[in-house]
C-alpha cells in the first residue's frame, strides 16, 4: 500500500520527507525480519484465536496468563518475549507448518513499502 506520486509531493510540500519505517527507524536487515516475524505471528495467533472463538481470556488461561497480556501479545507488544508468543500460538493448536506458512512471505522478503514521515 504506497503513497501516489501526488501524496508524496502533497507531503513534501509541507515541509516532511518521506521515507521507509526501516530508514527512519535505522533498523538493520535483522531486526526488520524480527518485526516482520513477530508481526505474522501475533496476526496468525490472533486468526487462529478467532478462529477457535476463544477469547483473550480463554486463550490465556490455556498459558498460564493473564487477559491483558494476551492483549498486548496480539498487540505484538515489545515487552512480550518471542516464548510467550511462540506458546501463545501452540495453544490454539498451530503446527510447525502453520508457523511456516505464517512466517514465510517475511523470510521471503521484507518489504519497504510502509511509509514515514520526518520534517526536513
Amino acid at each position: 500500500m504506497g503513497l501516489t506520486r501526488k501524496e508524496i509531493e502533497s507531503i513534501e510540500a509541507k515541509g516532511f520527507k518521506v521515507t521507509t519505517v526501516k530508514d527512519f527507524l535505522d533498523l538493520t536487515p535483522e531486526d526488520e525480519l524480527i518485526i516482520e516475524m513477530r508481526l505474522a505471528l501475533s496476526n496468525l495467533l490472533h486468526q487462529r484465536r478467532k478462529m477457535l472463538a476463544l477469547s483473550q481470556t480463554a486463550l490465556a488461561h490455556r498459558i498460564g496468563s493473564s487477559q491483558s497480556r494476551m492483549a498486548r501479545i496480539e498487540k505484538n507488544d515489545p515487552s512480550v518475549s518471542t516464548d510467550l508468543l511462540l506458546k501463545a500460538v501452540a495453544a490454539t493448536g498451530a503446527t510447525i507448518e502453520d508457523v511456516a506458512e505464517a512466517i514465510r512471505p517475511t523470510v521471503a522478503g521484507v518489504s519497504d513499502s510502509r511509509s514515514a514521515f520526518t520534517r526536513v
